[in-house]
């Protein structure tokens, strides 16, 4: 499947986990490379980014590449939070877009770390704590 239709069918999911919360869903009327959506809620307003995330076989891990078209890195205020799906699972992290500081995200969802991946920990953002993140501030 072509990576634009999976990016879409991320932002389908993402989207009606979002309104199943009580968010209204607002989408732009063109493609924008920076924000997929915006969500409201008790009139505050939040840009989504959406993601899909890959399994990488050698590393055992989902991974998630965090950067726009062409490969570069978007905006420091160009949304408010990342939403990643995994497409196995359809889980759903929702991630402030200032808690990323690197241009890949891995998610480890049968395990936890271990001493084995102690080399990764610098650079792996610990991503439990943002699955159906729908606390937004």
């Amino acid at each position: 499947m072509d990576a634009r239709v999976k990016g879409q069918i991320s932002e389908r999911k993402a989207i009606l986990k979002f309104i199943e919360k009580g968010f209204n869903v607002y989408e732009p009327v063109s493609d924008s490379d920076e924000i997929d959506f915006v969500v409201e809620k008790n009139n505050n307003y939040f840009r989504i980014q959406t993601k899909t995330a890959y399994y990488s076989k050698d590393q055992k891990v989902w991974r998630c590449v965090v950067l726009g078209s062409g490969h570069r890195e978007y905006a420091k205020d160009a949304f408010d939070y990342f939403a990643i799906i995994v497409p196995e699972s359809d889980d759903l992290y929702i991630i402030p877009k200032d808690k990323v500081t690197m241009k890949n995200i891995s998610i480890l969802r049968d395990r936890e770390f271990h001493a084995a991946d102690k080399w990764k920990n610098t650079r792996t953002l610990h991503v439990k704590d943002y699955l159906n993140n729908f606390n937004l501030s």
